[in-house]
């Protein structure tokens, strides 16, 4: 096949409606899959419209291949159908970043009334306006999809994608408008490159689609494993970490520390003190063990380290930590620390190291202690 038979008029519009269909089954599936998992509005929303949109692509594939007749007798009825689904699918996107703002929705609302409003006066006048032809529905549609092209992006994440995709929806219908009713003339070979823009549309919307999801699950499985005052890793998640790395031989290290004086911090500064100093305390800890272990909220005032790195000298390391809260906050911090030795679980690592930071608390606060036998007995 040369390159004149594969921009064809039928050839191209198979093409392109082949295409589509792929892209589309595959937003189907993933909207599907995320509705049956997770019981949300706009996965459901966006499995409606990209349904409606695969069976209205996969009419144009039937009536494309010949059937002429059917053809010019639910040619309406299609290009009706996909303007409403393309509002459709736009409020779904929408709705994947904005499930809330109401007042919003009444634009989509609005845009579907005015599309079904004017297929359905086509319809009763049995297409005597226009001389039965979709010169306003496609009108409509156009100037619709450039009302949302200087709306949504700004709602929605992925500014520019979006952009991209709306601005090759709106160059598509308005090409075919153009050559359709201004021209009047059989389409050009070099008009009938605009039937591939959609295909780029989609695939942008598919890209959108699978990247909000990415960042919905980042979103889930952080909030599932971080604490969310300081963002350090919380203690379930920690206790985790650390069963896993002795599980796997790992010599590793707890450090378990508690901010001095916590309580009467927040009596006499407040509650929005402590919580500062306490994200300032979190902060210096996660940076003094990046690249050699991971930092967690244990609970209240007490933050702990994993140390997986074998080389580090945790006494140096747990007395840096030390310093670094003495002299960049307000508060000071008392630390104990255990390493693992043979036959010791997780819990009782960190036991260990919470009981040597209670000997610091008990010896004046403000210091590092190593965790001994001669402290269980």
């Amino acid at each position: 096949m040369n390159v004149t038979e594969l921009l064809s008029l039928k050839n191209s519009e198979l093409f392109t409606i082949t295409i589509i269909g792929t892209i589309l089954s595959m937003m189907l599936t993933m909207a599907l899959r995320l509705y049956i998992s997770r019981k949300t509005q706009p996965f459901l929303i966006l499995a409606l419209a990209v349904t409606v949109s695969f069976i209205l692509t996969m009419s144009g594939y039937y009536l494309s291949t010949g059937q002429h007749q059917l053809l010019l007798k639910y040619h309406y009825v299609i290009v009706a159908g996909n303007v409403l689904a393309l509002i459709f699918t736009q409020y779904a996107f929408y709705l994947l970043y904005n499930p809330s703002r109401s007042k919003n929705h009444r634009v989509f609302f609005f845009s579907l009334i005015g599309a079904a409003a004017i297929a359905i006066i086509h319809v009763l006048t049995k297409g005597v306006l226009y001389q039965g032809k979709d010169m306003l529905l496609q009108l409509y549609a156009f100037l619709v999809v450039v009302y949302f092209y200087f709306w949504i992006p700004d709602q929605v994440g992925q500014k520019k994608k979006y952009k991209y995709t709306l601005f090759l929806f709106a160059v598509s219908l308005g090409s075919n408008f153009l050559n359709q009713f201004i021209l009047k003339s059989p389409k050009a070979l070099w008009m009938n490159l605009y039937l591939f823009l959609p295909i780029v549309s989609y695939f942008l919307m598919f890209i959108i689609l699978f990247e909000r999801v990415v960042e919905l699950l980042q979103s889930i499985t952080k909030s599932s494993v971080t604490d969310p005052l300081t963002e350090l890793f919380n203690r379930r998640y920690f206790s985790l970490k650390v069963k896993q790395h002795i599980e796997r031989g790992i010599l590793i290290s707890v450090i378990f520390s508690d901010i001095d004086n916590f309580k009467k911090l927040n009596d006499t500064q407040g509650h929005e003190m402590g919580d500062k100093m306490l994200k300032a305390v979190a902060k210096i800890m996660k940076e003094e063990c990046e690249e050699i272990g991971i930092a967690g909220r244990y609970g209240g005032e007490e933050i702990v380290v994993l140390v997986t790195d074998p080389s580090i000298k945790v006494d140096k390391l747990a007395e840096t930590i030390r310093l670094r809260i003495q002299t960049e906050t307000i508060v000071t911090t008392s630390i104990g620390y255990s390493q693992i030795t043979k036959d010791v679980t997780a819990d009782e690592l960190i036991k260990q190291a919470d009981k040597a930071m209670y000997i610091a608390k008990q010896a004046g606060k403000n210091r590092v202690v190593s965790f001994s036998p001669s402290i269980d007995e």
